[in-house]
């Protein structure tokens, strides 16, 4: 915690020494801001000890001049019976023009939106992530580090918005024929190459389309030229609705992660993994009641259908319900009842609640 203290104090007083000693002792557009968001968890599930979790995640935003941005997120965060700090994001934006931004250093993939756009505990409708985006289930990559390009231009009425980017690729478990996505370090010198294009053809709906591809057997192995191909398709649509006073949020995503089959022990099966979720939401924001106008209620579907032949051969569904009470455009408490199912080749389904109740607030 020292340690995190000290690289906010100085990332803090570098900012000021910016503004304070710009180029030639004049004052300069250094601008430097520090916001982001907390949470704490209290999570009870059935045969386990209840347990309470806490995380915060400071985002630290710099302006050099108007075309010359850098963000960067830092995670610290208390569950498991330990403390973990990670460096969620870290890069420098350069804005070309109105339609394009270039961009290096440690991102969110742009071709998973939960990740990039839904993720943060004050936009997330729920207390937890989908199935697909869990340590263990991960079909996709969360980060990557390498280079992105972005942007956004208009078609008539309508709105493209596009991101292309390459980075250090997944590493492959040949023991289980999952894959790694830490992207910390390559294990070939095959990059990953993918990007996301989306439209809005109004704006309350977005559909997107995200594609990436890599090589993830270690070089020089019998195993070097296995590739994985990740497709995934999302669905925004955000509308006022007059008649029940209110808002409906829906989102859905679906994704397919596909390694190639080698036909080489222990990889001798084919390797689709299929996951995603679909969730709506209603807020009655314009009724009378300055208690119901508050509250919203939610609802989320997500699974995850690993291979049958993969040592790692799960197949999860889970329903989940929810009553989040907003107190503040950024802050609000979560209410979640879960209920997750678990089957095996060849074995009995088992099934397991739990109950969330979360803490949010961005800043």
């Amino acid at each position: 915690m020292r340690q995190l203290m000290l690289i906010v104090t100085t990332i803090f007083l570098t900012g000021i020494a910016g503004n304070l000693f710009a180029q030639g002792g004049t004052a300069g557009t250094h601008k430097f801001m520090i916001t982001g968001l907390g949470q704490t968890s209290f999570i009870s599930e059935q045969n386990e000890n209840s347990t309470i979790e806490t995380a915060f995640e400071p985002i630290f935003l710099y302006s050099a001049n108007k075309n010359l941005l850098f963000e960067g997120e830092l995670e610290v965060e208390i569950e498991d019976g330990g403390q973990f700090f990670n460096l969620e994001y870290a890069q420098v934006l350069y804005v070309v023009s109105d339609y394009l931004i270039l961009g290096a250093g440690q991102f969110l993939n742009p071709s998973n939106f939960f990740i990039e756009r839904q993720q943060p505990a004050w936009i997330n409708k729920f207390p937890d992530t989908p199935f697909f985006q869990h340590e263990d289930t991960k079909l996709q990559a969360p980060t990557h580090i390498g280079f992105q390009v972005r942007g956004g231009v208009p078609a008539g009425k309508m709105k493209i918005q596009y991101a292309a980017y390459l980075g250090n690729g997944p590493v492959l478990d040949v023991g289980t024929g999952l894959l790694e996505f830490s992207n910390f370090g390559d294990n070939n010198s095959n990059k990953v190459i993918g990007g996301r294009v989306s439209i809005l053809p109004v704006p309350q709906v977005e559909i997107g389309y995200g594609v990436e591809t890599s090589k993830v057997g270690d070089s020089e192995s019998d195993f070097a030229d296995v590739k994985a191909l990740n497709n995934t398709v999302d669905f925004t649509y955000t509308t006022k609705v007059n008649a029940l006073k209110g808002g409906v949020d829906v989102r859905a995503q679906a994704t397919w992660l596909n390694i190639d089959n080698p036909q080489m022990a222990p990889l001798t099966f084919d390797n689709l993994s299929k996951g995603g979720y679909a969730q709506i939401a209603y807020h009655p924001y314009n009724v009378d009641s300055p208690i119901l106008k508050n509250v919203e209620f939610a609802y989320r579907y997500d699974w995850v259908d690993q291979p049958d032949s993969a040592p790692s051969n799960a197949q999860l569904t889970r329903s989940s319900i929810g009553l989040n009470y907003w107190l503040s455009a950024s802050s609000l408490f979560k209410f979640t009842y879960e209920t997750a199912s678990e089957e095996l080749p060849g074995e009995p389904g088992t099934s397991s609640d739990r109950f969330i109740g979360q803490l949010a607030i961005g800043f």
